[in-house]
């Protein structure tokens, strides 16, 4: 398993996603950039986000979609 760095309430929802190949890739690509640019936020950094989104015991609830339809708008030129 990749040691990802993450907020443990969010570990369990993820945790599979790190043991991916597209995962795995992506860590590589993201390593090289930030060794060939100047990167923000500093790579130690760049899953903190997660420290303030902490996710309860509660289950994730599916994803939704939500549509807005409406008249097309004509645009005059």
């Amino acid at each position: 398993m990749t040691n990802v760095k993450i907020a443990e309430s969010w570990r369990p929802y993820l945790e599979a996603e790190f043991d991916k190949p597209y995962f795995a890739a992506l860590t590589r690509f993201v390593r090289s950039e930030y060794t060939q640019y100047t990167c923000y936020p500093p790579g130690k950094q760049v899953f903190d986000a997660f420290k303030f989104c902490v996710q309860s015991v509660v289950p994730l609830a599916p994803p939704s979609l939500n549509t807005i339809e409406g008249d097309p708008v004509e645009v005059k030129t």
